[in-house]
């Protein structure tokens, strides 16, 4: 996935790693006052905020969330993760044996 020089992003189940799987489980990293880059995935994806605090910027809303929360991002829809003052990291989940194909954009929502 590509989330530019605003984080890091790590497989952890399927996607080709380890043994074969129904689902992907990932971590993604985003730095401390960075945003992510834009992203479009072909399935939906399933984030649970593990550390930190920020927003989501999909392109029908704009929504904070801190660590505990769950978010449920519908396929297609373009998003991006902005974290606050602190590093956050989400486990995120694809209901794909594979990371599913995804798009990005150089800008970000507003």
């Amino acid at each position: 996935m590509a989330l530019g020089a605003a984080g890091s992003q790590r497989v952890l189940l399927g996607g080709g790693i380890g043994e074969p799987s129904p689902l992907v489980l990932g971590i993604t990293s985003i730095l401390p006052g960075q945003t992510s880059q834009l992203i479009a995935h072909d399935s939906s994806e399933i984030a649970y905020v593990l550390t930190g605090s920020g927003w989501i910027t999909t392109d029908t809303f704009r929504h904070p969330f801190a660590a505990g929360d769950a978010i449920v991002i519908e396929a297609l829809s373009w998003h991006a993760i902005q974290a606050a003052d602190v590093a956050v990291e989400m486990l995120y989940v694809f209901p794909t044996p594979t990371i599913p194909p995804t798009r990005a954009r150089d800008s970000t929502l507003t």
